[in-house]
């Protein structure tokens, strides 16, 4: 796994545009701009980086970028067309690499090879996107639902860790400890027609264990006033005989200052 990759253009910001446009299914965004250039990630770990500054015949490069489903491999096909990109493979399986690799080929505006993988078997996704549907669904109690502690539990495996950062520091919950307050709160009548939902994400599957970094937003009506917000989880997974469970959780909301 590289840690960086820089490489200039002939056209920086056709070029900017272009990855802008076709990585955005894939979670990258802006990390930085200045002088040098400008840097994108998806992770804040790994980063792609645009040199500032003409470069008449840039030499090609294949850049592969890890889809966390198939889904995004023919999102960003169909970003990358849309951004003037041309198509160089359209997604589908190539089983000459392995039976489940799964992706899809653009030439971008330098004739760089531009690649989304998924490694994954078809659908492999959909029990964790239910997983977190259902995680998501305990915190509504619009048009009176009621959260129940077991259906939170069912979420999680029995030793499960949920941590919450904000300015003050981390707080470290056991899946009980997290909910009976927030039940409380959503039955008590104080807090309405409230729901969080999730806005985005990027999985990342290996053998049997899984990550999630989730974007979700909140809304509701907290002592008659509107009340929203957004921040960020990260899961861990873990599956097991029964199906796939949430081994630890951490979020942060995006109101938490700094420390």
């Amino acid at each position: 796994m590289f840690d960086h990759v820089v490489f200039g253009a002939s056209n920086y910001a056709a070029s900017k545009a272009f990855f802008l446009e076709a990585l955005e299914p894939l979670g990258f965004a802006i990390v930085s701009e200045g002088p040098l250039g400008i840097e994108m990630s998806a992770d804040g770990k790994t980063s792609l980086c645009l040199r500032l500054g003409e470069e008449e015949n840039p030499a090609p490069l294949h850049l592969a970028f890890v889809a966390g489903n198939r889904e995004q491999v023919d999102a960003f096909h169909r970003a990358a067309l849309a951004a003037g990109g041309k198509d160089n493979g359209a997604p589908g399986l190539r089983p000459r690499y392995h039976p489940n690799y799964y992706a899809a080929f653009v030439i971008g505006p330098d004739g760089h090879n531009i690649e989304a993988v998924c490694h994954e078997p078809e659908g492999s996704t959909r029990e964790i996107d239910a997983l977190v549907a259902r995680f998501f669904s305990f915190f509504d109690n619009r048009s009176g639902a009621t959260p129940r502690l077991p259906d939170l539990e069912d979420c999680f495996t029995d030793r499960a860790t949920i941590v919450r950062r904000s300015a003050t520091g981390a707080d470290v919950y056991t899946v009980g400890d997290f909910a009976l307050p927030r039940i409380a709160l959503l039955t008590s009548g104080a807090l309405r027609e409230f729901h969080e939902w999730e806005t985005r994400s990027t999985t990342q599957m290996f053998a049997g264990i899984a990550t999630r970094t989730s974007r979700y937003s909140k809304s509701g009506m907290l002592d008659g006033k509107p009340y929203t917000g957004s921040g960020t989880k990260c899961f861990q997974f873990v599956h097991l005989g029964s199906g796939w469970r949430i081994s630890a959780l951490a979020w942060v909301d995006d109101d938490a200052a700094n420390p």
